[in-house]
């Protein structure tokens, strides 16, 4: 019987299966393993994906003032809605304690922009007058009062913003940050000799262009002062000392961002967790380092908080003390223009205005040493760009007893006062 053209199935023979041909079964088994292969890199890539990733924004509404052990201004937000913020967009303070770990040598606010690949930074003065109910109310105390959370809220109530996430490491990490990424060529302003057997510091720097090792970068930035009869020092105090660092850390950020050091990230994420107390998540921390190699340094831009040092007379302590008075309204239009995570303007921030302070403390107030510091062109306020500074001369404290005496009336010890502040009865 024929079906279709064919051969009646009765009594035939069925023809054996085909031989594969020498090397089908391992193009065969090379096909499925690349399948495989696939399937395991895309899972990966998930997994991944789903742990770096870019850092979330801190709580909507106004911050929580329970629990500072500081009696303090309200921190309630000055913005018309606190729900609406910009889109990608997180604000953080990184900052560097001293040697004892207790206070914040160095803090800066960051601002994240990462819609528009921008970060903006603000260098805010260790000795910047917080407007809080203690004895000495400069702003790097806070951390010894109340760590983490008390100095997020005075840098709060100083700028007017939530501040979303923290780091916070010591010299070690720079040191080992330099040393991953091969060292950081730097130009020494000037012959940096100090030396300090208690703190087991010793800072020899020559002048000129060099490579600076992680030792060298923490030297350099740790130095205030030489010893007696060297020559040299920053014009302006301890802002031309904020100046020089803000210049090292930008050079050290180019230096991290050239596409060669993209395979270091995560060396540099190591150097960073290993001293660093921190809220970041290790797959946000490698998704900052992805991210900042990408940026365009000229996206990238640091300033010093506007306002002007004076020294004046400390009640709480008995004695001079050299404070960073903010300008209001060129901080606050500073803030919006760079700083404000909101859509709507921040409208009013808590400073104190040195010429109350001033007024109240009356003939014991002095003045002998001014420096201004103003916010960069293109502010709100209209104020001209760049720092200018002008030294009218500080007596610099004689009293050998002046450490013991401080502690004893609750003040900083001398020791951890910048080279030209007057702390002398």
């Amino acid at each position: 019987m024929k079906l279709f053209g064919g051969k009646s199935r009765r009594g035939s023979v069925e023809k054996p299966e085909p031989v594969l041909k020498h090397g089908s079964g391992a193009k065969r088994f090379r096909i499925i393993l690349m399948i495989i292969i696939f399937a395991a890199v895309i899972i990966s890539v998930a997994a991944i994906r789903s742990i770096i990733k870019p850092p979330s924004a801190g709580n909507t509404g106004n911050p929580d003032t329970t629990g500072t052990g500081e009696e303090q201004e309200s921190l309630k937000m000055n913005v018309g809605d606190v729900s609406k913020r910009k889109e990608d967009f997180f604000t953080m303070v990184v900052a560097c304690t001293d040697q004892d770990k207790t206070r914040t040598d160095a803090m800066i606010v960051v601002a994240f922009d990462v819609k528009n690949m921008k970060i903006n930074m603000m260098n805010i003065p260790r000795d910047t007058y917080s407007k809080v109910k203690r004895n000495l109310k400069k702003i790097n105390s806070a951390y010894s009062i109340g760590k983490v959370d008390q100095m997020k809220k005075e840098i709060t109530l100083l700028l007017g913003i939530p501040i979303d996430r923290y780091a916070i490491f010591d010299f070690d990490g720079v040191a080992d940050m330099v040393e991953a990424i091969g060292g950081v060529d730097y130009e020494v302003p000037f012959r940096m000799k100090y030396t300090d057997p208690t703190q087991d510091l010793y800072i020899d720097l020559k002048p000129g262009l060099q490579k600076l090792n992680g030792e060298d970068a923490v030297h350099f930035l740790r130095w205030r002062e030489n010893d007696r009869g060297i020559k040299g020092g920053y014009r302006d105090g301890d802002l031309g000392r904020i100046k020089a660092q803000q210049e090292f850390l930008m050079t050290l950020a180019k230096r991290m961002l050239v596409p060669s050091n993209i395979l270091k990230v995560p060396e540099i994420v190591s150097a960073l967790l290993d001293n660093t107390d921190t809220d970041f998540t290790k797959g946000e921390l490698v998704w900052l380092g992805l991210t900042a190699v990408r940026l365009n340094s000229e996206n990238i831009s640091m300033q010093t908080l506007p306002g002007e040092s004076q020294t004046i007379y400390e009640p709480g302590v008995r004695m001079n003390q050299s404070y960073f008075f903010p300008n209001k309204e060129e901080v606050l239009a500073l803030v919006n223009e760079k700083f404000n995570p909101y859509l709507e303007d921040i409208t009013d921030i808590t400073v104190v205005d040195l010429a109350s302070v001033s007024k109240s403390d009356g003939e014991k107030s002095h003045s002998s040493k001014t420096t201004k510091t103003k916010s960069p062109s293109g502010a709100k306020s209209g104020k001209s760009s760049g720092e200018t500074a002008e030294k009218l001369g500080t007596p610099k404290a004689s009293d050998g007893n002046v450490k013991a005496k401080a502690d004893e009336e609750g003040g900083e010890p001398a020791g951890d006062q910048p080279f030209d502040d007057s702390i002398g009865n």
